[in-house]
């Protein structure tokens, strides 16, 4: 058990060493809006579905509430998806065009 917990956590910690050593400082919030992005859309479903439950979707039938969850998670995914793009991943374009400006685009940033 300790062996697996070493190698995984030195593959975690062997993943941030080469992050920065690549991009620099910058990977950080890069990694913390996609991160927060995920986490942002499942907190979005686990804080709206009750409030929907009652009122929307619950029926009498087992199709008709799985038709109804259906037509939910689209609409919602659909919302989150253009607010993410229009919003989130705007900033990490932004960020990935400063790290360019910092170490340029080659692959050797270091040589």
């Amino acid at each position: 058990m300790k062996a697996i917990t070493f190698i995984i956590f030195g593959l975690i910690g062997y993943w941030i060493y080469f992050s920065l050593k690549k991009e620099g400082i910058l990977w950080i919030p890069k990694i913390i809006l996609c991160i927060g992005g995920f986490v942002g859309f499942f907190w979005g479903i686990t804080f709206l579905f009750p409030f929907i439950w009652e009122p929307f979707l619950k029926s009498t039938s087992a199709l008709g509430q799985l038709t109804k969850t259906i037509i939910f998670g689209i609409a919602y995914s659909t919302i989150y998806c253009s607010l993410a793009m229009a919003t989130i991943y705007k900033w990490v374009d932004k960020i990935d065009k400063k790290i360019e400006e910092r170490i340029g685009n080659s692959n050797k940033p270091y040589k």
